[in-house]
């Protein structure tokens, strides 16, 4: 039977309609706005020597790479989350070096390798972080940007499927702080807007309403345990 709890997911079309399904699995009506279109962009890979890859995104491997770059699946792969890993896996990437939670996570482990000469392969629009952090520890990256994420607005159909009010919103990225502000009249006190890190939480707008949870690790697992875990114990 259902809950009858409503949830909205606003963060990229594809893994907007993932969590979705996974939502809906357990009794809940999900609502689902795209954040943004993920596009693969066309790029020469350097002709140079590496000893391992970074990957932070699953968008990463969209696209196969080409026989020119073919050598690169022997390298050690340093990822962040297991679904990079998998995609990796599935573009022929089977030494998975380390899969961790976030990019801090991530820095700790990398930290011990500064004698590598790293290619990342990035997504065009990104946080400057993990670059940052290896080259002040001293390590030599290269950066190649494999994909493009486009922001796309909500249809006039999307928004008039809303109901009056919404029980929970989950927040996967800061960048979508600002398209939940132009729904704030389905907003409520009682809303539950659980977001997967505190960076994501400060994003919001000071007074913004709602009750405002941090999840306890920035993970899609950690952020589904919060929303089943709150609405039981409402009942």
């Amino acid at each position: 039977m259902s809950t009858g709890h409503s949830v909205l997911i606003i963060r990229p079309y594809l893994a907007a309609q993932r969590t979705a399904a996974l939502v809906a699995a357990r009794g809940f009506v999900p609502f689902v706005i795209p954040l943004s279109a993920t596009l693969p962009l066309s790029t020469l890979f350097p002709d140079k020597h590496y000893d391992a890859l970074i990957a932070t995104s699953e968008n990463a491997f969209l696209k196969g790479f080409p026989q020119s770059a073919a050598y690169l699946t022997a390298l050690p792969l340093y990822c962040v989350g297991e679904r990079t890993a998998s995609a990796a896996r599935e573009k022929g990437f089977n030494i998975i070096a380390a899969v961790e939670k976030d990019i801090d996570a991530l820095c700790t482990i990398l930290d011990g390798k500064t004698k590598l000469h790293f290619l990342y392969l990035a997504g065009k629009q990104r946080r400057s972080m993990l670059e940052k952090h290896l080259q002040q520890v001293g390590a030599i990256i290269d950066v190649i940007e494999l994909y493009e994420t486009e922001l796309v607005e909500a249809s006039w159909q999307q928004q008039n499927a809303l109901p009056e009010v919404i029980n929970n919103v989950l927040l996967y990225s800061a960048s979508s702080i600002q398209l939940l502000s132009s729904l704030a009249n389905i907003i409520t006190a009682d809303t539950r807007i659980l977001c997967l890190s505190l960076r994501i939480a400060k994003t919001l707008p000071e007074g913004f309403v709602g009750d405002i949870q941090v999840v306890a690790e920035p993970t899609e697992k950690s952020l589904l345990s919060q929303l089943f875990y709150g609405v039981k114990n409402r009942k």
